[in-house]
């Protein structure tokens, strides 16, 4: 389970976050919303820990969480399939794995590619790949399908809904929280 209670944040004397709760048990679906600017990726960057908040507290209890931020964070250096690997252990072993993940996402073509020879598309389903190929019990999605166009994103987003994990997602999409059968958080 994820327990945000009371959470504030500001940066500077700005606030985004005011006396927000939100609580994600194992298998639900969260779907966060809103305009840009009122503190949506800042609530995950707060339940995943990578920011305190100024106020409030996080509880996390699930035993791993894969990720998917807004830009890809792929490793530069790495290859496609040695980014997917990575997460898998890093070994000869896991390299079938790490495959076997990309050709989920149809990038088994691209697999010796370094990221700067992908298109933006491309590297969030690495990305996506690499999340999902933790087997989590809890995904967090910032707007993980906004490089993707049409009947691909549709495919990736059926991907995604085969997993048990929780999920938590920002997106501005109705249809890809439809999509999800998410619950929606509003923020405004």
């Amino acid at each position: 389970m994820l327990e945000l209670r009371g959470i504030s944040h500001r940066y500077n004397d700005q606030w985004v976050l005011r006396h927000r709760d939100l609580t994600l048990n194992p298998g639900q679906r969260l779907a966060i919303m809103g305009p840009s600017g009122c503190g949506k990726t800042t609530l995950l960057r707060l339940a995943l820990g990578l920011t305190r908040p100024t106020e409030g507290t996080v509880e996390n209890t699930f035993r791993s969480v894969g990720t998917v931020f807004q830009e890809p964070r792929l490793l530069p250096w790495r290859t496609a399939l040695e980014n997917v690997n990575l997460v898998l252990g890093d070994t000869r072993e896991t390299l079938e794995q790490a495959e076997a993940c990309l050709a989920r996402v149809d990038l088994a073509g691209a697999r010796d590619k370094l990221p700067r020879e992908l298109s933006g598309g491309m590297q969030q389903r690495v990305a996506l790949a690499r999340a999902l190929a933790v087997k989590a019990d809890c995904l967090v999605l910032d707007e993980p399908f906004k490089a993707m166009d049409g009947e691909l994103r549709r495919s990736i987003i059926g991907l995604v809904n085969e997993t048990k994990a929780a999920i938590l997602l920002v997106t501005h999409d109705e249809e890809e929280a439809a999509l999800l059968d998410c619950e929606i958080l509003r923020l405004t």
